[in-house]
């Protein structure tokens, strides 16, 4: 049964580094194993790599959850936690109980726990969604994936380490995307568990859909930076009916998930009002450095149409676009990796009419978007490029960016591995005709 969300129109994302282990009470043997058998209107499921370098903030995120999850909370709801940490796994589950916010370590009950594994294999998502409709039964499920994140780019290490360039796949050197973790502030990519350089540790789009594929989802949320990619979103069209994800970086204390949680319980929740507190939060309540956020709603139903648009753009043969004049979303010393999808193709459009088309299919498939006045980029500071990060500067004459919720990437002749790469996505071959 499909739990239905309404698009009435809303997200928001930030930073908070916190060395503090709450969790070791998970591995204490006392801590007894519950499974919970009964079927729930809603699960809301999170997927945490937490064995990365902002592990402190992830546990930080899994305590405001716990906290969030108290008397008042939907009595026919659920939250599930897959929490993957440097020395244990646990499957958690929350639902409504009387205990007090202090005594918020308690609130979780233990469905499983696993030996150390790699969750970043298609086996080890699969298994875990299995557990979870078995370990936890619900007529609706959302999941939310949080990590670090870097949208249909390709897995980041072939060879070698992110710190030998002479070992580093072709198209990282055409676009370095790697994030010095020394650097504060630190942002989220995804998809890395436990050791940033083996292949095997990142989670591609492939395994991401063959994994969700034996679940109903109604919605992904992704609390991992530039996942609300084109490239990404078209692949994940058939896993779920919406995805709310970002263009850009979130920093690293993720979503306010104490404000979030409870409006996804309610009866007539909305993925957009969702996004609308996201952004809210970032803008006027958030008390760290860097205001910054900027996110999106697709329904994913539309993603089709708005590749045929896209299609007919390219049939046509796409204007030449000087990419100065396109909003870029990094500050990459090379040349941009991630570009405003309206930005591009306002420019690329070769007429009128298939520029109109192209964004009336826009705006049935971007339902909402976002973003406060201006967005940080530390992507850009790697060793070649000291002191680059910084607030994304405006391609506009009066300064305003130009963010319409979605990244693209554009394929260059003179960029020949990356294009080859974007090229075989399933984007790619949808809108070349490949």
């Amino acid at each position: 049964m499909k739990r239905i969300f309404y698009l009435l129109i809303s997200l928001s994302l930030a930073l908070s580094f916190v060395g503090c282990d709450y969790f070791a009470l998970f591995d204490e043997p006392d801590f007894s194993d519950q499974q919970g058998a009964e079927e729930v209107d809603h699960t809301m499921i999170f997927y945490i790599m937490g064995d990365i370098n902002i592990s402190g903030s992830l546990s930080e995120n899994v305590k405001q959850i716990a906290q969030s999850v108290g008397p008042d909370f939907a009595e026919n709801g659920r939250i599930v936690i897959y929490y993957d940490r440097r020395d244990s796994t646990t499957l958690l589950q929350l639902s409504a109980n009387n205990l007090k916010d202090s005594e918020w370590r308690n609130r979780f009950e233990v469905l499983k726990r696993y030996e150390k594994q790699n969750c970043a294999t298609e086996e080890v998502l699969r298994n875990v969604m299995n557990d979870i409709k078995s370990l936890a039964p619900s007529k609706s499920y959302g999941i939310v994936f949080s990590g670090h994140g870097g949208g249909w780019f390709p897995n980041p290490i072939s060879s070698g380490t992110e710190n030998d360039s002479q070992k580093l796949p072709p198209y990282m050197i055409e676009h370095p995307i790697s994030i010095d973790p020394d650097r504060i502030p630190l942002t989220r990519w995804y998809g890395y568990d436990n050791n940033s350089s083996k292949a095997e540790c990142f989670m591609t789009t492939e395994i991401m859909v063959a994994g969700l594929s034996v679940i109903d989802l109604d919605y992904i949320i992704f609390d991992a930076c530039y996942m609300s990619s084109i490239e990404m979103l078209y692949e994940l069209r058939d896993v779920a009916d919406y995805i709310v994800a970002s263009p850009a970086e979130i920093m690293a204390y993720g979503f306010p998930y104490a404000e979030i949680i409870p409006m996804i319980f309610e009866e007539k929740a909305s993925l957009v009002d969702i996004a609308k507190q996201f952004v809210d939060y970032y803008a006027n309540r958030y008390t760290g450095s860097y205001k910054c956020a900027a996110v999106a709603v697709v329904d994913c139903s539309q993603l089709e149409a708005l590749a045929q648009s896209v299609k007919a753009i390219y049939d046509e043969g796409v204007r030449d676009v000087d990419l100065k004049n396109v909003q870029p979303l990094e500050s990459l010393y090379t040349d941009h990796a991630y570009f405003d999808m309206m930005s591009y193709f306002s420019l690329a459009a070769p007429n009128e009419e298939l520029l109109e088309n192209f964004r009336s299919a826009f705006s049935s498939a971007v339902v909402y978007s976002d973003h406060t006045s201006r967005i940080y980029a530390e992507l850009g500071s790697g060793p070649k490029n000291t002191g680059k990060a910084g607030y994304v500067s405006s391609v506009s004459p009066d300064g305003i960016l130009s963010l319409c919720g979605v990244n693209c990437y554009v394929p260059r002749n003179y960029l020949p591995v990356t294009k080859s790469l974007w090229e075989q996505t399933a984007w790619g071959k949808a809108v070349m005709g490949n």
